[in-house]
């Protein structure tokens, strides 16, 4: 038998108030990124370091929001079973 952990409504909540603090640190670091790049002398190194983290963060909050919306739609589909 399948054993189903039912998510609250809170870790719900936390969980994408994660995943948009993620978003939000990726996309702040896509546009140091950036703006390393256009400097008259480009910062190669460094936009590329920051362009990897932004890459990183937002891979996460993909990863989160994706995990969220599995595990809530395993759980009413448990509590379907269970009615």
């Amino acid at each position: 038998m399948f054993l189903m952990v039912g998510i609250e409504r809170k870790e719900v909540i936390v969980s994408f108030i994660a995943a948009l603090t993620l978003l939000a640190f990726s996309i702040y670091f896509f546009m140091v990124s950036v703006s390393l790049m256009s400097y008259v002398q480009p910062r190669v190194t460094a936009s590329l370091l920051a362009l990897i983290i932004g890459f990183i963060c937002l891979s996460g909050s993909l990863n989160l929001f994706k995990a969220t919306l599995y595990s809530r739609a395993a759980s009413k589909e448990g509590e379907k079973e269970k009615s």
